[in-house]
């Protein structure tokens, strides 16, 4: 028998097994990436999970009633109609999040969620974890020059703290979100 139809089969076999090698490794890499992305949260104290948005009110840790709900939504997607600037709500749970990582994992909600028309950058994203008791107010680039982090802190210090000290959340986020609404109306939208 020639050497060279020996070595066909031989050649024949290593590519077979060398594409088999490549596709398995493919499917590998594939399956790892499909989990949530963590890689821009930038910190040890967050357990990953990114929520996928589900509008304006992403109340993930079940503080509010339907109607309340509704009624947040309904001011808000207004506010988004009037001026095309989104303020946008989430309640997070303590397993999403530990107390020293929530200001990066906010910012990181805020930037996936793509808050605000992506031109005018004019999102704003109310923060809540009531059982952390932290709130964050993320701005967009766009909103900073007409509401500064002073501002956001009196509004949080005015018109949720308060209403959070007294278990009343809703009326707290409530209050917070319109806070914010009349202060954009007057600097501009």
């Amino acid at each position: 028998m020639p050497l060279a139809a020996i070595q066909r089969p031989t050649n024949i076999l290593k590519q077979t097994l060398l594409i088999i090698a490549l596709l398995f490794a493919g499917f590998i890499g594939s399956a790892q990436s499909a989990g949530p992305d963590t890689s821009d949260i930038g910190n040890r104290y967050t357990t990953g999970i990114i929520p996928q948005r589900l509008g304006l009110i992403n109340d993930f840790d079940g503080l509010f009633s339907v109607s309340e709900r509704t009624k947040l939504d309904s001011l808000v997607s207004a506010f988004e109609i009037e001026t095309t600037a989104e303020v946008g709500v989430v309640t997070l749970p303590a397993n999403y999040i530990d107390d020293k990582g929530f200001e990066s994992y906010t910012l990181t909600l805020f930037r996936r969620w793509g808050m605000g028309k992506a031109i005018k950058n004019n999102g704003v994203l109310l923060c809540i974890s009531p059982s952390l008791r932290r709130i964050r107010i993320q701005n967009g680039y766009g909103i900073e020059a007409r509401m500064t982090d002073q501002q956001t802190k009196d509004i949080l210090d005015r018109a949720i703290v308060p209403r959070f000290k007294e278990g009343n959340y809703f009326e707290g986020v409530y209050d917070g979100v319109l806070s914010i609404i009349e202060h954009l109306r007057r600097n501009g939208g």
